[in-house]
């Protein structure tokens, strides 16, 4: 997974077609080939690189399917990078049910919203404990929005 998230976007459209077509029929079919955490977050960041529909829907199985606070984090993460602003306003209603890494994760996806989420943390900020505090900062002197960074996956 590893080799295919560092070469899959320099090989031919057809060989790109047939990788990810099997790696959605192994999600789909809920295959234990990505049941380990470490394996999912792998397959997330790959979903991460291609912003297709069929992404997105892989993405949301695996945040549906798992519990593991480490590959629903990565989740964020993936949909953020995809740009998948629905998905993101959708989550921001059960910020106050995620755990903790999926609130770091959330908190720094927030700066993707751009108006609504610097709004959405102002309301929460008083939610925050100090490791939170610091990466509101860290964020924020990415500029993420104008700069086009993408969240470390």
């Amino acid at each position: 997974m590893r080799m295919a998230y560092k070469n899959l976007p320099l090989v031919d459209p057809t060989s790109k077609e047939v990788f990810m077509s099997t790696l959605y029929s192994l999600i789909e079919k809920k295959s234990y080939l990505i049941e380990s955490d470490n394996n999912s977050c792998f397959v997330l960041r790959i979903l991460s690189l291609f912003n297709e529909p069929r992404s997105c829907q892989a993405i949301e199985a695996i945040w549906a399917k798992s519990t593991s606070e480490l590959v629903r984090a990565n989740c964020i993460y993936a949909m953020t990078n995809l740009e998948n602003l629905y998905w993101l306003r959708d989550k921001k209603s059960s910020y106050t049910a995620m755990t903790s890494f999926e609130k770091r994760a959330f908190i720094c996806s927030s700066f993707f919203l751009v108006d609504e989420g610097n709004h959405w943390r102002k309301s929460t900020k008083s939610q925050f404990n100090e490791f939170e505090d610091i990466i509101v900062k860290w964020v924020a002197s990415k500029n993420p929005f104008v700069s086009k960074w993408k969240l470390p996956l």
